[in-house]
């Protein structure tokens, strides 16, 4: 590790590493947690630890639950899977969200394969790389499922295959006869929200917006950093 950059090697690897707000970083691990259903065959976690335990005193007890279905996070739809199939994630540069987006998905059992849209503009590009997120549970018995993360998808603006892209997305979102129904998470990264290329997104997305981390936190991570590599610093 002695060739890596200190952003690099000192990036948070854990949930618990993570300097962004909390309650922030918890939406998305919620969102992505909606799709353990489909994923791993495994009931997404109960939105609140009250009707948790109010159902397993119902079944100790033989009493009917309070509903014939789970309550969760987020809302689900007739195929067990969250309503808002894409995740959006918005802020300002260094808000921390690529880093939220892999460590929320890795928290969560999943590999994470990273398109940067800016890069991979064109409409067939991205539409090879989304085919892992269409792939079935069958596909990688011995693998962690995938979740992708496009990154700068804003900065598709720039090239002229911006639009394509975008609906590219789009398309994947859907239930389309003759294609496979979209059982993997999409999460999005932005650093305008509201730019005219993402209008078909926001509609369709769950949005979550960040802020960048407060000072205090950043300077001492900074200082830990500079500890560990035996590095002395002005305050």
């Amino acid at each position: 590790m002695g060739g890596l950059l200190w952003a690099q090697r000192h990036a948070p690897r854990a949930f618990t590493d993570l300097l962004s707000v909390e309650h922030v970083n918890r939406e998305v691990v919620h969102w992505i947690k909606g799709w353990d259903k489909v994923v791993f065959d495994r009931n997404p976690p109960p939105a609140t630890m009250k009707k948790f335990y109010a159902d397993r005193y119902a079944e100790k007890a033989g009493l009917k639950k309070r509903s014939g279905t789970t309550e969760t996070h987020v809302q689900l739809d007739r195929k067990q899977r969250p309503m808002e199939k894409i995740l959006l994630l918005s802020g300002p540069p260094g808000a921390g969200k690529t880093t939220l987006a892999h460590v929320a998905a890795k928290h969560c059992g999943y590999e994470t394969i990273e398109i940067n849209a800016s890069d991979d503009r064109s409409a067939s590009t991205l539409k090879l790389k989304l085919a892992d997120a269409l792939q079935t549970r069958s596909a990688f018995e011995k693998q962690k499922p995938k979740c992708v993360i496009i990154d700068e998808i804003d900065g598709v603006h720039n090239g002229g295959g911006g639009g394509g892209a975008i609906w590219t997305v789009m398309h994947a979102l859907k239930d389309v006869k003759g294609q496979a129904p979209l059982c993997r998470p999409i999460i999005a990264i932005c650093n305008d929200l509201y730019a005219q290329v993402l209008r078909p997104l926001r509609d369709v997305a769950k949005i979550i917006r960040m802020k960048p981390p407060q000072t205090s936190h950043l300077t001492a991570r900074i200082r830990d950093a500079c500890l560990k590599e035996n590095v002395d610093i002005e305050p």
